[in-house]
């Protein structure tokens, strides 16, 4: 239940393009390399992404967007089966 965490950060200045992000990640990636943690996974959400997708299929009234979302969410802890069925409902 407890779990211990590090926490960094860097930073890209006056660069908009999406390279500058994608950038970051991989320097994040190059430090956990050269510390010997090589066994590491990135994973990148991004919630305006998801809205943009949901609105696409039509998801539109706030209250609909919110569920889902969450649904989104708690994917990762209940699995894909379990938020499946919460879709359905």
């Amino acid at each position: 239940r407890y779990r211990y965490h590090t926490q960094w950060d860097a930073e890209i200045y006056g660069v908009a393009e999406q390279s500058a992000d994608a950038e970051i990640i991989a320097v994040g990636s190059d430090i956990l390399d050269s510390v010997g943690l090589t066994d590491h996974e990135v994973r990148v959400s991004n919630r305006k992404l998801v809205e943009g997708f949901l609105q696409s299929i039509d998801v539109r009234s706030q209250e609909q967007l919110e569920r889902m979302l969450r649904i989104v969410d708690g994917m990762g802890k209940k699995g894909s089966e379990a938020s499946e069925a919460e879709l359905g409902r």
